[in-house]
């Protein structure tokens, strides 16, 4: 759910600003450009510091780690889709019919049912004049 709603507000936002730069591109105008420019000195001061860092910190340690981190998303991305196909797997099962039957033994069968299965068996009902001349009471 919590995904869900991140896409739809990641679309939002990048069709607010492709409709920006295009309305930028016919008027000719840019919208709160002081407020980019102070943005752009931002990430390329954030860029210089982390490119600092990483120059001063150990590279195979920190390349380490980012594999590593690689690795454990990886395990929870694969984790929760085999979760989702199990779960969908029970959801297609019961919209298709193909529903797990467990009969309890000691719940009731109808009374028809007892007389189909005897008769079917061959035993349990009686012969009528109409079964001795070769009609069924079924048909």
């Amino acid at each position: 759910m919590i995904l869900t709603i991140l896409f739809y507000i990641s679309l939002v936002g990048i069709i607010a600003l492709f409709s920006l730069k295009a309305w930028e591109k016919r008027h000719g105008k840019v919208y709160a450009a002081a407020l980019r420019e102070r943005s752009d000195i931002a990430i390329e001061s954030a860029v210089v510091r982390c490119v600092r860092e990483y120059r001063r910190h150990d590279k195979e340690r920190i390349v380490a780690l980012v594999w590593q981190g690689f690795r454990y998303v990886r395990e929870r991305f694969l984790a929760s889709k085999n979760a989702a196909e199990r779960s969908w797997k029970k959801i297609l099962a019961k919209a298709e019919g193909r529903r797990e039957h467990t009969r309890t033994y000691n719940a009731p069968v109808s009374f028809f049912l007892k007389q189909i299965s005897d008769y079917k068996n061959g035993n349990g009902h009686l012969k009528s004049e109409k079964e001795k001349e070769g009609e069924t009471p079924f048909s």
